[in-house]
């Protein structure tokens, strides 16, 4: 799949704000395993 700028520029642009935020939070969360996850789903969502 070829991403467009536009899907690259939301990506850059919002995902590491994005990670940033929840690492903050302390959840525990397992940020490199949500970011690999994360990026499958969007992915997915711009296929559809």
């Amino acid at each position: 799949m070829n991403y467009t700028y536009c899907e690259r520029l939301m990506w850059v642009a919002i995902a590491p704000a994005a990670f940033r935020y929840l690492a903050r939070q302390e959840l525990g969360w397992d940020i490199s395993a949500l970011k690999q996850l994360s990026k499958q789903i969007y992915r997915q969502m711009l296929k559809h």
